[in-house]
């Protein structure tokens, strides 16, 4: 793809502009991220994602949202909340399809109506409601949460989080946790919106064939007189954890225990594109291999989730219906990362060379809503300072 990076000297906006030269795409993406790491874990950048798109100045719908999803073009619609940062993308195949969403989603995170009306913020963050004599919290994000916590997973993975970045942004629950969701309020709502929906703190990024003159002239129309602010810092965890803490819960689904482990890897800023692919090949060869040795060894269900979606990326495992107990799966799992180390059998040529051809084929293969996947990979490493293809550039010969 031809690329064009800009930003905006007036108010601060960065765009990247990607053009497809393949003469066969023809799906035309948006997707605007805004840096939001939360501060606290009241939800507050999950209750903006969905409070923005219930209504604004110029479409003053209750959900234009869901009218969207039912009468436009859309090949792709969504919107979503990460640990650090909240996007709003689309995709569709129609040129005037694209003005006409594009309209509806700039208008939605510039100028939404929740600074006029408090009734989006009780909708979507909470409220009470009185069912069967008593009274009761109720909202779409706060019920959301509730079922995510119900998950003896969500609550495990979650507590790894604010134990590995206990000093970072990402030891908040961005989501939320349903006991402080209720505690937030309309003028926090309100005062984050300011804050982190700036100009200044937004990241474009454009995937079309159509005419750049047209894209910009419609940012401009909707940013006149959107919030200047600054970018938002992500604060970073520095020092390395190494802490055991055990949680007990109830849950209907099994009785059995979960052990996690979450290692911070690195952070995306930084890392060359070189060492991204060795973690990504490692990850790969020792944990999700048919022959891992986690899997042998160690008995019951043993995954890993490697995520590196916010500005440090970090693998967690997880190991359930083990006979071992906590002390001897830890002491299993160490011993085999020291022997993985020491021990260069596992870790040959040919074991190397097809994990690496595996993930050549993975990130270079052109999927539906291509654009969508790319502007991902964009953003997580030009939101943290780095360079926008760090992660999206395919052409990349990757050797060992």
């Amino acid at each position: 793809m031809q690329a064009l990076e800009l930003v905006n000297l007036v108010n601060g906006m960065h765009i990247l502009k990607l053009i497809p030269q393949d003469p066969d795409y023809n799906e035309a993406t948006f997707d605007i991220a805004f840096l939001t790491p939360p501060e606290n874990s009241m939800g507050l950048p999950h209750i903006a994602e969905h409070s923005v798109l219930c209504d604004s100045q110029n479409f003053n719908l209750k959900e234009p949202y869901q009218i969207l999803s039912q009468q436009s073009l859309e090949t792709y619609l969504n919107a979503g909340t990460y640990s650090e940062h909240t996007v709003y993308p689309f995709a569709t195949r129609n040129e005037q399809d694209f003005y006409n969403i594009m309209e509806v989603y700039l208008d939605a995170v510039f100028n939404p109506r929740i600074h006029q009306d408090e009734l989006i913020f009780m909708q979507e963050g909470h409220h009470f409601v009185i069912d069967d004599c008593k009274l009761q919290h109720q909202g779409v994000v706060l019920n959301e949460m509730k079922g995510a916590f119900s998950d003896h997973q969500r609550i495990g993975v979650t507590a790894v989080d604010s134990l590995m970045f206990k000093d970072g942004s990402m030891k908040h629950v961005s989501g939320g946790l349903p006991e402080q969701i209720v505690n937030s309020t309309p003028e926090d709502l309100k005062q984050f919106h300011k804050k982190h929906y700036s100009t200044d703190n937004s990241f474009l990024v454009l995937v079309s064939k159509f005419p750049l003159e047209k894209e910009l002239k419609l940012v401009t129309k909707y940013t006149k007189q959107a919030f200047r602010g600054k970018i938002t810092p992500v604060v970073k965890q520095q020092q390395r954890i190494k802490e055991f803490k055990q949680i007990e819960f109830s849950t209907t689904e099994s009785q059995d225990q979960i052990y996690l482990n979450g290692y911070r890897l690195f952070d995306n800023d930084s890392v060359t594109a070189m060492e991204f692919v060795a973690h990504n090949v490692l990850d790969q060869l020792i944990h999700d291999s048919p022959a891992s040795l986690f899997k042998s060894a160690l008995g019951g269900s043993f995954s890993t989730i490697f995520d590196y979606s916010n500005a440090q990326a970090m693998v967690c495992s997880t190991l359930s219906g083990t006979t071992y107990s906590h002390a001897e799966a830890q002491q299993i799992i160490e011993n085999i990362y020291k022997d993985l180390q020491e021990n260069s059998d596992y870790l040959n040529y040919n074991s190397l060379r097809a994990c690496l051809n595996n993930f050549e084929f993975r990130y270079k293969e052109v999927r539906d809503h291509h654009g969508i996947a790319i502007a991902n990979k964009v953003f997580r490493s030009w939101l943290y300072g780095g360079t926008y293809d760090k992660f999206s550039n395919n052409r990349t010969q990757l050797t060992i």
